[in-house]
């Protein structure tokens, strides 16, 4: 592994550009009741595939997608057909002190982050960034964060019968999240050049793939005077996050995790509340 020290300006790194999340094309409408008996909903890998084959040209999800959560995710927010096989219908929605229903006729795919062609994740410690490729796991909570607005979306998947069905749609105040004290640091953070310069430690660590060998790495420090050469474009509207485990409140650190879809690139920045206050402690690329 190599070291350097980085002194302003002297280097820079080309880092991919998010502008905020777009607005989930799912629309819920506090209007929509139904009683469609949700026993109609497939049991099985085999009926789901009849169904998906029927309604469309394009090649199912294979079977093994349902073992971990992230790879049935990823099939399921590219499609309209699947998201409507795997969502129990008529879907529970609850807001605030209201509780209604979306049937399968009313359902309007939901893209998720597809557009915004990135998506972030955020932990507690290295240790929670490996549950997601836990087999075992059986239960996900997928949350839209409006920050903007203040309010979360949370999507409940579950494993039923070994298949991933989303169950529930809870909307609920970003003050009332776990993450709550962290998300209102972020928002600022990501909008607020000056606060930005002021939340980063003495020295921030810097780690990057080595320009001549993309199997090692490179290392430096970046002080806040050469921050702005190395600052990557946060999201500021909206962001996701997949809760595979159970979120401590009480975690003295912070994984921000922004992962290009496709791509390659990601983005991690290491977050750590000392004095008070969160301060960005690490940057990898």
């Amino acid at each position: 592994m190599k070291r350097f020290t980085f002194i302003v300006l002297a280097a820079s790194i080309i880092m991919f550009s998010c502008n905020g999340g777009k607005q989930s094309a799912s629309t819920i409408e506090d209007n929509s009741t139904d009683t469609i008996d949700s026993v109609s909903i497939c049991q099985t890998d085999s009926i789901i595939v009849e169904e998906y084959e029927e309604e469309s040209d394009e090649p199912p999800m294979p079977k093994s997608a349902d073992e971990l959560f992230d790879d049935f995710f990823f099939n399921y927010v590219y499609s309209n057909k699947l998201q409507k096989s795997r969502t129990v219908f008529p879907l529970e929605v609850n807001e605030a002190d209201s509780t209604f229903f979306i049937s399968k006729a009313d359902w309007v795919m939901d893209e998720f982050f597809t557009e915004q062609e990135y998506y972030t994740l955020i932990f507690d410690s290295e240790e929670q960034m490996e549950i997601g490729k836990d087999t075992s796991v059986d239960s996900v909570v997928v949350e839209k964060i409006m920050l903007t607005d203040s309010i979360i979306r949370n999507y409940v998947f579950e494993r039923k019968n070994g298949l991933w069905m989303l169950t529930a749609i809870n909307r609920t105040e970003l003050s009332e999240n776990a993450n709550a004290a962290f998300l209102d640091f972020y928002k600022r953070f990501a909008s607020d050049t000056e606060f930005q310069n002021k939340s980063l430690c003495e020295s921030v660590k810097f780690i990057t793939t080595d320009t001549d060998d993309d199997f090692n790495t490179m290392e430096g420090v970046i002080t806040s005077e050469s921050w702005p050469a190395f600052a990557p474009e946060l999201p500021v509207d909206v962001i996701y996050n997949i809760i595979y485990s159970r979120t401590n409140p009480e975690s003295k650190r912070k994984i921000f995790l922004l992962r290009g879809i496709s791509n390659g690139l990601e983005v991690q920045l290491d977050f750590i509340f000392e004095q008070g206050r969160w301060k960005l402690a690490q940057l990898t690329t």
